[in-house]
């Protein structure tokens, strides 16, 4: 999700045009290299016992067919001229004269920005012999909208649908109720057992979710009937701003202490240190990983960065509700419903 939210936002920065292509039966394009053998299917065997069918091509379902899917995609885009990105593997880069042409991949999705519509309509046209492709809009796990200014557009603005989980938690509990937003802040301690449900996705376009997702997320091996409170009240907070999500402008300096936000993480530290700077040394490592993944991925999509870069501290503790809404609006986190 880094690497997307990365991807649209130098995009935008750069005012490229921005292409979303999907790829019909992705994985029956992919070549078996290994003897693979199936069953008959129902009403095929009669009168033939104990045969079987070699498969030549992948199936759903076989563990090879991602694999096998993705070796057909590298090979057809690197014919084409494109170069694998060793930041992440799914991005590929080509850069010929005056244009730049960038793909990123995600199973049978392919998201694609150059400087030249007639580059890009020439590569999809190559995509379209190689594969049965059909072009989409941009939803993948955040729906995008465009602001326009003219037939450019200036602010691109990411929000996540989080309705089929509110109607799952109505299934659950119909007391749910459609009042004044509320802060999802909330302490916990024990209670009686409840039905539970997996909480991590909340936060792929909702930072200012991230603690309290990370926080429930520690419970799900025996959750308490105040863990279920607490996950009502980030319910009732989706609720209360349904159109809320994150800014991508085409002001950003494509610094990495810029105007759109791309990267965050919180989660507890996998090894459980004796000191408190210890744990801070730790947390100053990873983040130092992060910066330095975040210019290498830069640096394949023509943006080279060589400045110092800050760091911000924001995921770690409850606020009071005026600290964070003031937090919201410094983070770039808008309500595309509110009038202006």
């Amino acid at each position: 999700m880094v690497t997307i939210r990365t991807f649209l936002a130098v995009a935008v920065a750069k005012r490229w045009e921005l292409h979303q292509i999907e790829v019909h039966n992705a994985f029956l394009h992919g070549d078996l290299s290994e003897e693979i053998y199936m069953r008959l299917p129902p009403g095929f065997g009669k009168g033939h016992p104990g045969m079987v069918c070699r498969l030549h091509k992948s199936l759903y379902g076989l563990k090879q067919a991602p694999r096998c899917w993705f070796s057909k995609l590298t090979a057809a885009l690197k014919k084409y001229g494109f170069v694998q990105s060793y930041a992440d593997y799914s991005l590929f880069t080509m850069r010929k004269d005056a244009f730049q042409l960038h793909v990123l991949v995600y199973v049978d999705d392919l998201i694609i920005f150059g400087n030249d519509s007639a580059v890009v309509s020439q590569f999809k046209q190559y995509l379209s012999f190689c594969f049965h492709i059909l072009e989409l809009r941009l939803p993948g796990a955040m729906r995008v909208y465009f602001c326009l200014n003219g037939n450019m557009p200036y602010t691109l603005f990411l929000k996540q649908d989080c309705w089929g989980f509110v109607l799952l938690l109505f299934r659950w509990n119909r007391t749910i109720g459609w009042g004044v937003r509320q802060a999802p802040c909330y302490r916990m301690s024990n209670g009686f057992d409840v039905w539970w449900a997996d909480y991590s996705y909340l936060s792929f376009a909702h930072p200012d979710l991230a603690y309290f997702v990370q926080v429930l997320y520690q419970f799900l091996h025996e959750p308490r009937q105040d863990h279920s409170v607490a996950a009502l009240r980030v319910v009732k907070y989706l609720k209360g701003c349904p159109g809320e999500g994150i800014i991508v402008s085409t002001k950003c300096n494509l610094h990495l202490t810029g105007d759109s936000l791309i990267s965050w993480k919180i989660e507890k530290q996998v090894t459980v240190s004796r000191s408190s700077a210890e744990a801070e040394y730790r947390s100053l490592a990873a983040v130092t990983c992060e910066l330095k993944w975040l210019k290498d991925l830069l640096k394949d999509l023509g943006v080279v960065y060589s400045d110092p870069m800050d760091i911000a501290d924001l995921f770690t503790k409850l606020l009071s509700r005026k600290q964070f809404e003031f937090l919201l609006h410094k983070l770039g986190i808008q309500n595309l419903h509110t009038r202006t």
